[in-house]
């Protein structure tokens, strides 16, 4: 029993925070920070849309939905494709739905950008997951893990502290290519 202890004692990772962490903690805040990033801007679409307050609770639910309705299938997704894949290729989704809100003009493409962009995100926790189990051991997942979550935090504060300040500079387009 005491030679099996001091084995796994010996394969313990003390230095969880690597490269390839930093990596992952980076997707998570660059795809949070353009996931809740939609929210300090209402206040703009809604005076260049006229929006009233039931379309403004439709644009969270579109988002929401998009995030639902992409969890089992990008579960797959990054089973079948691997998380490395899988990342891209759910990152690449969001940066084109950032790039469309660019030449947006209709509320109803605005809708329908949202959900993408729900479904977009909702592809990137399957695959940083992943990532972080195929990545670090056992004795130091949770602790990968919770660094990697602290992005999703990190980019939320960041974009509705920051977006707000460039879209009433530059517009709330320019702020969202920013």
């Amino acid at each position: 029993m005491k030679a099996k202890v001091e084995r796994i004692n010996k394969n313990k990772q003390i230095n969880v925070f690597n490269k390839y962490l930093v990596w992952l903690l980076l997707i998570q805040s660059i795809t949070a920070l353009a996931y809740y990033g939609y929210v300090p801007l209402i206040p703009f679409m809604e005076v260049e849309f006229g929006l009233n307050k039931i379309q403004i609770g439709w644009m969270t639910s579109a988002v929401f939905l998009g995030s639902s309705l992409i969890a089992i299938p990008s579960g797959l997704i990054t089973d079948k494709f691997g998380s490395q894949k899988s990342l891209f290729m759910f990152s690449l989704l969001i940066l084109f739905v950032i790039l469309a809100f660019y030449i947006s003009n209709s509320f109803s493409l605005i809708l329908v950008l949202l959900f993408l962009l729900g479904t977009g995100y909702g592809g990137i926790t399957p695959g940083t997951n992943k990532s972080i189990m195929e990545n670090f051991n056992q004795y130091n997942r949770g602790t990968a893990m919770g660094i990697k979550q602290m992005g999703v935090t990190l980019g939320s504060t960041v974009g509705t502290l920051v977006l707000p300040i460039l879209a009433n500079q530059f517009g709330w387009r320019n702020s969202l290519l920013s």
